[in-house]
């Protein structure tokens, strides 16, 4: 370029030209109607205000959301956490106490779900939000179920995993039920399996805060993923969907 000449004043050229591109895209990402395409920015208000008239300052949990929550908590002023499940990742959510804010009261989760749908909200693209109201809301996604690696897995072979409680209160240990996901090579959940697990201790009704409890299970037969390599177990509380609550652990 600096020895020629005219490939130097097109290349000035196309650089204002693409400047000016950019400018007028990032503009039109706030200010929707210079946009050319409606984005993931767009619409955000409007759907705020649609559900802050339906449910004024009553918290919303969202299903599988890192971005959908806080964008409400801004615009609205609500409490928002984002409900992680075991067909989601882990996010900023499963560390802060953010879930803390939300327990037991009386909550709208939000999901792409429109079974048993209570609301519908729609945005301008739209796509639908549902909505459904929970009286008494209440989780554990910071429960954390241990499994000593390398786990030696073969179906119907007794095993033991340890569930600990990080937070400050017990825990109704008939509040939860248990699930096994077995995943490939790239940890892609191929299977996933309830466990019905027993505590060496079955007079144990409850697990206390800072507790663990140990368990015994038997992996149940795949039914597609035969050779597992990695084995993950997951947690539902209150009949919400199972949770990550489990590393994903190396089979032998």
């Amino acid at each position: 370029m600096m020895e020629n000449e005219i490939a130097k004043k097109w290349i000035y050229r196309m650089g204002l030209v693409n400047i000016a591109i950019i400018l007028y895209l990032r503009i039109g990402l706030v200010y929707e109607p210079m946009s050319p395409i409606y984005y993931e920015t767009h619409g955000n208000i409007g759907l705020v205000k649609d559900v802050a008239k339906k449910i004024g300052n009553m918290p919303l949990v969202f299903e599988n959301s890192y971005r959908n929550a806080p964008i409400f908590e801004f615009y609205s002023g609500n409490n928002t956490y984002s409900l992680n499940n075991e067909s989601y990742r882990l996010n900023q959510y499963s560390i802060d106490d953010s879930e803390s804010k939300v327990q037991h009261q009386k909550i709208l989760y939000l999901s792409g779900r429109a079974t048993d749908a209570d609301e519908i909200f729609t945005k301008d693209d739209g796509s639908k939000m549902y909505g459904k109201y929970i009286d008494n809301f209440e989780s554990f996604r910071k429960l954390k179920t241990l499994l000593e690696e390398p786990v030696d897995f073969k179906a119907g072979q007794e095993q033991i995993f340890q569930l600990y409680n990080p937070y400050d209160f017990d825990i109704d240990l008939n509040k939860l039920q248990f699930n096994v996901a077995y995943m490939t090579d790239f940890k892609i959940v191929k299977d996933r399996l309830p466990i019905k697990p027993k505590l060496n201790n079955p007079t144990i009704t409850s697990i206390g805060a800072k507790d663990t409890l140990t368990y015994t299970f038997k992996f149940p037969e795949p039914r597609e993923l035969k050779d597992p390599t990695y084995v993950r177990i997951g947690i539902m509380e209150n009949k919400l969907n199972f949770g990550i609550n489990g590393k994903n652990t190396k089979v032998k």
